[in-house]
C-alpha cells in the first residue's frame, strides 16, 4: 500500500529549522511538565482530558480561520485509525513518565527517527537506507544504549523496566503516526484538520482506557492545575 505512493521531497528551508528547533524545546520541557503533572493527574486520564481541551482550542481556530470539517464516508477508517494511533502513543508516554525518570523517557522516546527510517527503508520504494545511513542508525542506536546506561549509573535511581518499555512503545507510535500522516489518505487533509481528529478521536479513547489505571484524582495542586494548562495551550 505505501510502496506505491509517490512522495514529494523537499528540503527543509530556514522556517522548517526554526520550527522544528522550536517544536523539540517544546516537546522537551512539555516532558518535564507532564511529570510533575502526573502528581496530581492518573497520566491516561491526564492525557485524555488534553486531548479533549486541545480538541476544542483547534476546533475554535478552525472556525476563526473558515476551515470546514467534512470527512468523506471513504477517509473516515483512516482517520479513526490516525486517532487511535496518536492516542497510543500520548498514553505510552504518559504512563512511561509516570513509572521512570525524565532523562530515561527523553533518550528513548527521542530514538523516534530511528525507526521512522527503518519504516522508511522497508514499507517505501523510494528512501531506501544507504551504506552510510545504515552505519549512522547503528551508531544511533549503540549511543541510546549507552546514554540509557549511564543515567542509570550516574542517578542510582533503579530503572523500570516496564517505563523503559512504554517509552520505547511510544516512540515507535511517534515515528508511525508521522510517516503515516505523510504516506496514508490523510496526507490530503491540512495539518491543523488533522490535528482536530486526532484529538477528537485519542480523547474519548484515553479517557476509557484510564479507567483501567488507577484513581483518576491524586494529589492535585495549583502547581499541576498550570502544568495542565501549559500541556493544553501550549504543547498540545
Amino acid at each position: 500500500m505505501f510502496s506505491k505512493l509517490k512522495i514529494e521531497s523537499r528540503n527543509l528551508d530556514t522556517f522548517g529549522i526554526a520550527g522544528l528547533c522550536f517544536f523539540s524545546l517544546i516537546s522537551g520541557y512539555n516532558q518535564v511538565v507532564m511529570k510533575v503533572v502526573n502528581d496530581g493527574l492518573q497520566p491516561v486520564f491526564c492525557a485524555g482530558l488534553r486531548s479533549l481541551f486541545a480538541a476544542f482550542l483547534i476546533l475554535i481556530w478552525l472556525f476563526l480561520t473558515k476551515k470546514r470539517i467534512k470527512v468523506a464516508k471513504n477517509l473516515l477508517p483512516a482517520i479513526i485509525f490516525y486517532g487511535l494511533i496518536f492516542g497510543a502513543e500520548f498514553m505510552f508516554l504518559y504512563i512511561a513518565l509516570d513509572l521512570t525518570s525524565v532523562i530515561r523517557v527523553t533518550i528513548m522516546f527521542y530514538t523516534m527517527p530511528i525507526w521512522l527510517a527503518l519504516m522508511n527503508h522497508f514499507l517505501l520504494k523510494n528512501d531506501k537506507l544507504s551504506i552510510a545511513k545504515t552505519v549512522g542508525l547503528f551508531a544511533a542506536i549503540i549511543g541510546v544504549i549507552i546514554s540509557v546506561s549511564s543515567s542509570t549509573a550516574s542517578s542510582g535511581l533503579r530503572a523500570s523496566i516496564i517505563g523503559d518499555i512504554c517509552a520505547l512503545l511510544g516512540s515507535i507510535g511517534w515515528a508511525y503516526f508521522a510517516f503515516y500522516s505523510k504516506n496514508s489518505r490523510v496526507s490530503s487533509e491540512s495539518p491543523d484538520t488533522l490535528m482536530f481528529y486526532a484529538f477528537v478521536v485519542s480523547a474519548p479513547m484515553l479517557i476509557i482506557l484510564s479507567m483501567f489505571y488507577g484513581d483518576f484524582v491524586r494529589d492535585l495542586t495549583l502547581l499541576h492545575y498550570a502544568g495542565f494548562s501549559f500541556q493544553v495551550l501550549f504543547a498540545s
